[in-house]
Parts: C-alpha cells; structure tokens; sequence
C-alpha cells in the first residue's frame, strides 16, 4: 500500500478553522482563531532524510484540515524534540520510526516527560493508519504494548495554586470590588470593564469570547418592564465543527449585562460614525481588533491576545492576593478554575460543571468534584489583624474631623445609638449594604474615632455564629473580605492614634 502513497504536497491547503495557505512554500503560516501557528521544517532536514520529512508533513497536514490547530502544533514541538533527542544520543539521518527509535527516545525521557511519548504515540498510529511510509509495523506494536502515564491534569486545582489555581473568594471579591473603583474613576474603558465581566461570570476559553459577534448579544425586554440579558457563547473544541457552528446562550446578570450592553452601544455607534467601514454592525466582534484578520471574520481579534489584554486589565487593579502577599497573578484559565471549583463547592455534580464550563463530557471536569475540601482557614480575631494589611481590602482614607472630607454624607452604624461609621463621597443612591460593604468602597471615609471595633465584633461573631449553624466556610466566609477592611481600619486608626495625630 505504501508503494502506491505519492509522496507530494499540495499547493493549496485548508485549515479546519478556514485559513487557507500553501502547504510548498515554508514556513508553514496558519491563522487560527487563537493564534498564529508557523510550521518551521529547515531543522528536521538535520535530523531527518528526505522521503520522511515529506511523510510527516502529509500527516500533519490531515491533522491541520481535520483537528483544533492546537494539537498539530503541539505534535509538530514534541516531534522536533525527539528528534533532537536522539541527535544528542548520536542517532543521525533518521528514515523511520523504528522500534530502536521509540526504545531510545523512551529511555531519554525523565520520568516527568514521559507523557510526550503518550502524546505523540497517537500520531505515530494515525500515521501508518493514513499508508504513509515512515513508521514501521513493529514501532506501532511496542508503542501499544507500553503503558505510559498521562500528564498531570488539574494539578493546579487540586492544590490550590496560589499563582495559577482557581482564586479564593477573597481574591475574587478584591478583584471585583478594585474592577469597580477603576471603572468608577474613569481608569477603565467600558471595553476593558465589559471583558474582565465576562470572564468572571462564565469562565469561557479566551477563544469563545474571541469569536463573539455583536449580534450574539441580546436584550430581552419581559412584561414587568425589568431587562434580561442573553449572550449566545460560541463553542469550542467540538470535534468536527467549525467556528461559530454550534452556539450556547447564557443568561447575564443585570451587573454584567448593562456593562456589556454599553460597550456594544458604544461599539455600534463607532460603526454609524464611518469609524469601520466594509462590515455590518451586527458582524462587529464584540472585542475588535482593527487590524487582524481572523478565519471567523474581519477584525476578529486572536484569542491570545485576547487573554493578554484580560491579564493587563487585572494587572493594572494591582490587587494583592492575601495568599502571597504580592499582586494577584492573572491568566485567562484561573477564572475557568474558578467557576469549576466554586460550582463543585456548592454541591453540584459533573454535568452540571461540565455544562458551566462547555466540556463535551465529564472526563474533564472530575478533578473539581475531587477539590471540593476548603484549604484556607477560618478568619477569627487571632488571624484577622494578620491577613488584613496583605489583602489591602481597605481603600478609602481615614478622617479626622468632618472638614478633611468634604461634602458627602454621614454613613451611621445601625448600632444602638447609630454612631456614625465616616462619611461617603456618593451623591447620589447607593444600594449597598450600610454600613458593611462602605468598608471595602473607594468612596469611604470612616472616621478616626467611629465605632469600628464594635463592628468589627459584630462581624466576627456573626461569622461564627453562621460556621456553627451551617459548617460550610463558603457561607459563612461571605463576608470575610469586609471583614479585613473593617479590621485594616481598626488598625490604622489605632496607629494615628498612639502617635499623637487624634
């Protein structure tokens, strides 16, 4: 069967994606939706003749028509490896992969890598099952007789990884509350704020969000005249479908929907200005990139940079994790971990998870159900005062009289004798939670001499009082960031105080 391969490029080739390219001119350049891939092949000719050079890049060409960019990618890098593997072991000129050629390559790898055999055994397999010359009979029989552990999957959510794990509530909590200051202070755009918003209600691969369209976006008026938001998520990662083809709407809270809805107003009114020219407003990408062109359409912005753009925003908050003690590291997955983990928290199933999160089974989902025990402690009056000045939940400024504040409203405690707390720099309403949520809010000014300490005795105690009835830390931590803010101004308050400013 080999004899009768013809061993010859095409000169037109199609990505699965929709990029089109010349598979005779090198290097390889594909435009996917989350990345540009390049296919290099000057340093296989090093290691590798001729005849199975050609053979592999007709493999990897079935995969670049038929499969998610990511994976022939990926096999195109463990390929090179190997093959600079066996040079370094002096095996040179190499014309098929042998069984020697597995045996050696196997023996190479430290226990920890042996997952890249694992990755690229299905290759090798696919490769004599497509008839191309190149991998002997006998290299696919030892390939299938080993048993190779897989790579570690989940290991940053089983262990909480502080760095690239899911975030604690607290963190959470921080990045939403400094979200809102910035957006407040005009330091965010109303694309920058609508972004980071999505990606903390759903959780989504950077490369759905890539692929939305103006017209995925909805408002849906109901008969009481309140407003429902629906967005209709590209999927991702379906094996045999194309971008775009498969569709699943998620409901947007009112938070997040209005956010969306004003950078989409304001996108759409670029549009009628002349700003873009050559595609229908509802075929704008919701985050456009002006100068790319994607394989989902004009201005489709590369879900890489997409994700890029995301870690900027949440760089920028400079929020402190209390975990380290230093700025929250921030990447597009650890937002995905956490919606797994905090769906797995609250007792939902695989399914459920596997739908959250837009999995096409449960395979991939188990390693939440399997991190459901809390690791972080109760926050009590021993660790409180500890915590609080890492977490920075505090951001206001503490007054001294009422004329170091001016304008605003006095905030009362809602204690017997309603002592005020500090005053507020809103004008206008506000619907928080008075005078508890103040403490985290840019806009407080709590006052030197306020009651804080009591408040801050009656959050504790309530916090308790809540573990005690319901033992579940996620409850009864719902207020553990408030709870940091109140304790950071106690002390504050008691430094100005002991060096004589009262």
């Amino acid at each position: 069967m080999n004899n009768k391969i013809v061993l010859v490029l095409p000169n037109k080739a199609r990505a699965r994606d929709g990029y089109e390219f010349d598979p005779c001119i090198y290097p390889w350049k594909i435009v996917g939706l989350s990345k540009i891939y390049y296919y290099c092949f000057d340093e296989l000719s090093i290691y590798c003749n001729e005849k199975l050079i050609r053979s592999y890049q007709l493999v990897l060409l079935h995969y670049i028509e038929h499969y998610s960019l990511d994976y022939p990618g990926n096999i195109h890098n463990l390929f090179l490896s190997m093959c600079r593997k066996l040079n370094a072991l002096g095996i040179e000129d190499i014309s098929s992969i042998s069984n020697t050629i597995i045996i050696n390559y196997s023996g190479y790898l430290q226990i920890h890598k042996r997952w890249h055999l694992g990755n690229i055994r299905g290759f090798f397999k696919k490769w004599k099952m497509l008839g191309y010359p190149g991998v002997d009979e006998q290299a696919i029989e030892l390939l299938n007789s080993m048993r190779i552990k897989g790579n570690n999957k989940g290991e940053a959510v089983l262990t909480r990884d502080p760095v690239k794990g899911p975030f604690t509530e607290n963190e959470l909590l921080a990045i939403h509350g400094e979200l809102s200051n910035q957006y407040a202070t005009g330091a965010l755009s109303n694309r920058e704020y609508a972004l980071a918003w999505l990606f903390m209600a759903f959780g989504q691969r950077p490369v759905q969000y890539a692929m939305l369209k103006v017209k995925d976006f909805k408002t849906i008026a109901a008969q009481d005249g309140s407003v429902r938001f629906v967005i209709s998520i590209p999927r991702a990662k379906q094996r045999g479908v194309l971008a775009r083809q498969l569709l699943k709407e998620r409901m947007l809270g009112n938070e997040a929907g209005n956010v969306v809805a004003m950078w989409i107003a304001q996108l759409k009114a670029s549009a009628v200005e002349g700003v873009i020219k050559g595609v229908a407003v509802d075929e704008l990408p919701i985050f456009p990139d002006w100068d790319q062109v994607s394989p989902v359409g004009l201005h489709h912005k590369l879900a890489i940079t997409l994700g890029v753009e995301l870690k900027n925003v949440i760089d920028r908050l400079q929020v402190i994790s209390e975990r380290t003690g230093e700025k929250i590291a921030c990447c597009p997955t650890r937002f995905r971990y956490t919606i797994g983990t905090r769906a797995a928290e609250e007792g939902y199933g695989e399914m459920v998870i596997a739908e959250l999160l837009d999995h096409a089974n449960t395979s991939n989902v188990r390693v939440y159900t399997k991190a459901t025990a809390k690791f972080a402690e109760t926050i009590n009056k021993a660790i409180a005062p500890v915590l609080a000045p890492i977490a920075m939940a505090f951001k206001g400024k503490i007054i001294h009289t009422e004329k170091d504040c001016e304008g605003g409203i006095r905030v009362g405690s809602g204690n017997p004798g309603n002592r005020d707390v500090g005053k507020c720099g809103h004008h206008g309403f506000c619907a928080a939670a008075v005078p508890h949520v103040c403490y985290t809010c840019i806009e407080f000014h709590p006052w030197l001499d306020g009651p804080h300490e009591e408040i801050l005795a009656e959050l504790i105690t309530e916090r308790e009082y809540i573990k005690a009835e319901t033992d579940d830390n996620r409850i009864a931590g719902a207020k553990d960031r408030i709870i940091m803010a109140v304790t950071e101004v106690v002390n504050k308050c008691y430094e100005l105080k002991t060096r004589g400013l009262e």
